[in-house]
């Protein structure tokens, strides 16, 4: 099983993406990859190409893509949305996340990190 390899929505701090890089994961920032001010589509695309799960607090756009996804027979390699949070908190839920979940079982797949209390 492969690990899941995270790219955080511009919507979501650095701090996020370095911190997860600090703890051993490997996940990238929207600044980091280049890519702020891009469309919610093209970041995604970005995140497939990559062959990673984008995190992200635009839960509507993003719950709207995977949908569109879905339905155009696209594939994506996973959506894991979130209410805006404490740091710590979102820290712990998706730290909680990566560690009982595959990129395989992220595959396609849109989760909601709410569910990882």
């Amino acid at each position: 099983m492969s690990k899941i390899r995270i790219y955080t929505d511009e919507d979501v701090r650095s701090a996020v993406a370095k911190t997860l890089h600090r703890w051993g994961y490997d996940a990238i920032s929207t600044p980091e990859a280049g890519m702020l001010s891009t469309s919610d589509e093209k970041q995604l695309e970005f995140a497939t190409l990559q062959k990673r799960t984008i995190l992200t607090f635009n839960t509507k756009d993003y719950v709207q893509l995977h949908h569109k996804y879905q339905s155009k027979n696209r594939y994506h390699y996973g959506i894991i949305v979130s209410k805006r949070i404490e740091l710590r908190e979102l820290l712990r839920r998706i730290r909680k996340l990566l560690h009982c979940l595959s990129a395989e079982d992220m595959y396609n797949q849109l989760e909601y990190l709410g569910r990882w209390k």
